[in-house]
């Protein structure tokens, strides 16, 4: 009785939140970025629709579990799902690609239900293979941003500043951009996590310094940020809340935006975590459909798999282009989710095809983080899945760094795993 009663609870906060964004884009996004009245394109037949596509997703999401598909599924949910059907009545956006984009993501969660768990296959002294591997990395990465920038200056501290200094950075490969993308935020974070909770101060200062450093050697700001969202990961996984606490912060930070547009005539609060955090991605992808349900798909020709198919369709850069059309500005660079990427590259059934493919990639990190019954291999894994929302899946799988969070955690697993069996046999002699 009071699992149902949970569970009843949560549908409603979630909806709620639902309801929330509707209302914040008709009073916020419709005045000041649409430059229409409010509510001038609200449907209410697919608001209708919304609420029953929002309840079908409801009832097939995990409910609970500390499992890497499980958190990465809700945390997909909330963030990418549910502003994406949000958008979907609040703008009267197109009806055959919302449920394009919802079935593919119930594919996901029903795949994960049925597909058995992934046997792997563990060896000994692993740990000497992920020390030698972070050590390499680290070296490499930041002795080579040395060898090229120098000493950093301070000019990042001042965040208004940070896009100069990111046109002052410079690479010597397309390979130091990737490790330096690992490196913020998968190597330093899981060097803090094992320093915390092995209490090692030390180790803990050392991996922040050098986390500190890379943002003034770079200066994106979600690096410097990236441990903090990693570690209220942590304690939200901790206390087996992560999905209630992100509801709680999520629709504390709209209320606070509309209560600053109205009283104090403030925009930036909502434009960004209203607009950009919540209802960009969500029409970057109905934007790309719009595209590319109109012209030809692009078959992966600009991705890392781009010498297995034909050469780019298209003269001009993906984003660029949907910037330039969609946006007015061609130097504008718009990316979007894994799911509206799949469609720009096979249609439906590149999503689908995608859907199946994260479903087989949770059920892996699901095996390794049991096998290591670590919170911190749930942590890494899942914290980084939330990059899928705005970014492609080759490119969050590789560049983002979510297959170097997976090789680090199977190489904690099988440390983990070899020493169960050091302890058995010790105590079967």
């Amino acid at each position: 009785m009071v699992i149902k009663s949970k569970l009843v609870k949560n549908y409603f906060v979630l909806l709620s939140y639902m309801m929330l964004l509707i209302i914040s884009y008709g009073l916020f996004i419709d005045p000041v970025f649409n430059q229409a009245s409010m509510f001038n394109n609200f449907n209410l037949v697919k608001f209708f629709e919304s609420v029953f596509v929002f309840s079908c997703l409801y009832i097939a999401i995990p409910k609970e579990g500390n499992r890497p598909s499980a958190v990465t599924t809700n945390i997909l949910y909330v963030l990418m799902v549910i502003p994406f059907i949000s958008l979907y009545s609040a703008h009267d956006e197109n009806r055959i690609f919302m449920y394009y984009f919802t079935s593919s993501f119930m594919l996901t969660l029903l795949t994960i239900k049925v597909l058995p768990r992934v046997r792997l296959k563990f060896f000994k002294n692993s740990q000497y293979i992920l020390i030698f591997m972070i050590l390499c990395m680290s070296i490499y990465t930041y002795g080579e941003l040395f060898r090229l920038n120098g000493v950093p200056s301070l000019q990042a501290l001042n965040l208004l500043e940070v896009y100069d200094v990111r046109e002052l950075t410079n690479y010597s490969s397309s390979l130091l951009i990737r490790l330096s993308s690992w490196q913020a935020r998968i190597i330093n974070s899981f060097i803090m996590l094992v320093a915390y909770e092995k209490k090692n101060k030390k180790l803990f200062l050392v991996a922040a310094f050098f986390q500190v450093v890379h943002f003034l050697y770079v200066g994106h700001k979600s690096f410097l940020f990236f441990p903090l969202y990693v570690f209220a990961v942590y304690y939200a996984a901790k206390k087996k809340k992560i999905v209630e606490l992100l509801l709680a912060s999520l629709i504390s930070v709209v209320v606070i935006s509309l209560v600053a547009y109205y009283l104090f005539d403030n925009i930036i609060i909502g434009s960004l975590f209203i607009r950009r955090v919540s209802f960009v991605p969500a029409q970057n992808s109905f934007y790309y459909y719009d595209f590319f349900s109109q012209n030809d798909f692009i078959f992966m020709s600009t991705s890392y798999l781009q010498w297995f198919f034909d050469s780019p369709i298209y003269s001009e850069r993906i984003t660029n282009m949907i910037g330039r059309i969609y946006y007015g500005r061609p130097f504008m660079s718009v990316n979007t989710g894994y799911l509206g990427e799949a469609y720009s590259n096979f249609g439906y059934f590149g999503m689908l095809f995608f859907s199946l493919f994260l479903s087989i990639l949770l059920k892996l990190m699901d095996s390794i983080a049991k096998t290591s019954n670590s919170i911190i291999s749930l942590v890494l894994m899942s914290s980084v899945m939330y990059i899928m929302v705005d970014s492609s899946f080759m490119v969050s799988l590789i560049s983002h760094g979510i297959i170097i969070s997976v090789i680090i955690a199977y190489l904690q697993a099988s440390y983990k795993r070899s020493r169960e069996d050091e302890n058995i046999n010790d105590c079967t002699e």
